[in-house]
């Protein structure tokens, strides 16, 4: 595939855009206005300067709140963001000479006003999420410039941020006018999309503290239950890895395992531990203790038994939302009889018999609805069973179950639930996963494999079953499954029809939206002048998916070369003496500088620096010391110690070792584009090399 581009000058600088019009700014006249209280529909255009903060600090013709507000107004979600932490900083900085009059002007702030601002940062409402709906792994967040989007933990630093500046708002404007229960709800999703459920605590509790204790109703509850056990994508980083019941999150006190088969799972477990270079799906205040440590727990605070008896005493009024929450909540701690009893039996009269082989389960029953009862099936309750079941790793019994809920409810299974059947099916099939399940043993409905994610494929694909058109995000699986099989005929099949031309439509979409950026920040007028923040957004957006893009089918070709290498029959047929060489010639874009395999006359390495169809996507490689993390043994080595259950108890953990590490420095993409210099003569300095060096990334 072609890499390289015009540069974007040759075509787009001498015209003007259809999404720009050339305004000359004009210099603005400065406005002394009243000042009261604060709201949107009253907010000027013009600067303004406030008397009543002169003995505070010097007037100013704008502060934090009036460039908030302006976004807000205009709906500009490529601002509120960076305008909200801006203004947040100033408030949780004490010592700024700011400070106080940011705090006075909060206070001031109308509630309906401070409502609409808190809205625009509704996590799933956000426009502005350059990188939304991606699942960024380890491996990506290395290799790609994606990395800057998370920290250490793997989560997005936005929500973060998000929540930090909700957290300093809500404390201080407690103290005046209260907030609304919607306000609250909105810094619940924020708390799940950060991964805090400290914070989600916190926000639950404040909705009493501030008298909204009989406000709470069943959006409330849901909203909180969602935020504290990770049901929404959102909140688990779209990585269904985080929230996967590992065999190990199986043992418990009254299910134990053989000795042998627990130290075999925590090995594996501290092996892990020790190659993960960052503390992703870690607590940040318990760096040795996984997430999913204590979602599995099904008793005290952190069960979710608990909670759903909290629910049925607070008197909520039980709907679908809910019941789907508490399906994959259960599914947290592998809860399968909660859900079959508590949920389906009790609300829908759906009795499952034989769960545990799938052979011989049985599904019956199913009560009948009124059109406008709360509790009426529809797709929500397919996509909670896909999730649930999923994540518990059953994915026959889910399947089976989704297909009676679509026959007795006449509900069509729409996409989302076999691309959530086919994403789970996979996980489990893979390592880790699928060795630490058959290090349990003969567990048939639960072990899963690359058959059944290929059975799942054809039902989802076949027009009598699923029909549904498969996403890139199908087809990653499916390619990925067919390399596992050995199938690399079929998969480099599936790359060059449907993967390739779709990567090209990325490309257009990509210096479609670099060449408008370019040319609305030459519309600005003047040198280095960057463009607005909405071209620059757009820009990312597609910038992004493109090289996440770029960097899967990286690694299919990849594991393409790795699979024929290995295998003795692959590497003497045409896969080895036709396909390899092929690949190589023509897809050299994809390929690293060094190219490495193995044909049936011995090892091949190519060194492809000087080919003008490489783009090296890398700065160097980093060296650098590091210690493992830590990591806590298991309850069995601390049995019968006394204090042992003691909040403060010196929990054993692995020893750490020293590692040298060898990370890539991936290349940094442009944060802002600016317009081109004038005066330069020709196509050459150091602005079009730039320009050109990320057009061909």
């Amino acid at each position: 595939m072609a890499s390289r581009s015009p540069t974007v000058a040759r075509t787009c600088l001498s015209r003007c855009s259809a999404l720009v019009a050339i305004q000359r700014p004009s210099g603005s006249t400065r406005v002394v206005g009243s000042w009261g209280r604060r709201c949107l529909a009253t907010h000027a255009e013009t600067p303004i300067i406030r008397p009543q903060f002169a003995d505070v600090l010097p007037p100013r013709e704008r502060t934090e709140l009036d460039t908030l507000l302006r976004a807000v107004q205009k709906k500009d979600s490529s601002r509120i963001l960076v305008a909200f932490i801006q203004w947040t900083d100033v408030l949780a900085n004490q010592t700024s000479p700011l400070h106080p009059a940011a705090v006075e002007e909060l206070l001031e702030l109308s509630a309906p006003t401070l409502s609409e601002i808190i809205r625009c940062l509704d996590p799933f409402r956000s426009a502005d999420d350059a990188a939304g709906g991606l699942k960024i792994s380890a491996g990506e967040a290395q290799y790609t410039a994606t990395g800057k989007f998370v920290d250490q933990y793997g989560v997005r630093d936005r929500h973060r941020q998000v929540l930090a500046g909700l957290q300093t708002l809500f404390r201080i404007r407690t103290s005046g006018v209260p907030l609304t229960l919607a306000d609250y709800e909105i810094g619940m999703r924020n708390a799940g999309a950060a991964i805090d459920f400290h914070a989600a605590r916190e926000f639950w509790g404040d909705i009493a503290k501030s008298g909204l204790q009989e406000w709470r109703n069943t959006r409330a509850w849901n909203e909180f239950l969602k935020a504290f056990f990770m049901t929404e994508p959102l909140y688990y980083q779209f990585d269904r890895a985080r929230v996967a019941i590992k065999a190990r999150d199986l043992y418990r006190s009254r299910n134990p395992m053989h000795g042998a088969t627990l130290e075999a799972l925590d090995r594996q477990r501290f092996s892990i531990n020790a190659l993960r270079q960052e503390p992703w799906n870690r607590k940040p205040t318990d760096m040795d203790e996984d997430i999913m440590r204590d979602l599995r727990k099904r008793v005290q605070d952190r069960g979710y038994r608990a909670h759903w008896r909290r629910g049925l005493l607070y008197g909520l009024d039980m709907d679908e939302q809910l019941l789907c929450t508490s399906i994959k909540a259960f599914s947290r701690s592998a809860s399968l009889h909660a859900i079959k009893e508590q949920i389906f039996s009790s609300y829908y009269g759906i009795i499952i018999e034989n769960e545990r082989d799938p052979t011989q389960t049985s599904i019956t029953g199913g009560h009948d609805f009124p059109a406008d009862s709360p509790l009426r099936p529809t797709a929500a309750l397919l996509e909670a069973v896909a999730e649930g079941f999923g994540a518990m790793s059953h994915i026959a019994l889910g399947l089976q179950l989704i297909q009676f809920i679509s026959q007795r409810y006449s509900i069509p299974i729409p996409h989302s639930v076999w691309s959530s059947l086919l994403n789970w099916t996979y996980l489990f099939s893979s390592k880790p996963f699928s060795d630490a399940r058959r290090k349990l043993g003969d567990w048939a409905s639960t072990t899963q494999s690359s058959i059944d994610v290929m059975h799942v494929w054809e039902a989802m694909t076949q027009p009598s079953q699923g029909n549904v058109t498969p996403t890139f995000d199908d087809y990653d699986i499916y390619i990925k499954t067919l390399l596992v099989q050995r199938s690399v005929v079929k998969a480099f099949d599936a790359i060059n029809e449907y993967a390739l031309p779709y990567y090209a439509t990325l490309i257009e979409a990509y210096e479609t939206a670099l060449a408008d950026e370019v040319l609305q920040a030459e519309a600005l007028g003047g040198d280095s002048v960057a463009a607005p923040r909405r071209a620059t957004l757009r820009r990312q957006k597609a910038e992004t998916l493109k090289d996440h893009t770029h960097h899967r089918i990286v690694m299919w070709f990849r594991q393409l070369l790795k699979v024929i290498s290995a295998n003795r029959q692959l590497r003497d047929g045409p896969a080895g003496r036709e396909l390899v060489p092929n690949l190589v010639r023509d897809y050299g874009y994809f390929l690293p500088g060094a190219v490495r395999y193995r044909t049936a006359q011995g090892r091949v390495t190519l060194e492809r620096h000087g080919d003008e169809s490489m783009t090296e996507r890398l700065q160097g490689w980093r060296r650098r010391i590091r210690t493992t993390r830590p990591a806590k043994r298991s309850g069995v080595h601390v049995r019968g110690q006394q204090g042992s259950t003691d909040p403060g108890f010196a929990w054993p953990t692995v020893w750490p070792m020293t590692v040298l590490q060898t990370r890539p420095v991936p290349k940094e993409r442009l944060a802002r584009v600016v317009a081109p210099p004038s005066g330069s003569s020709g196509r050459t300095g150091p602005w079009w090399e730039a320009l050109e060096e990320q057009m061909m990334l």
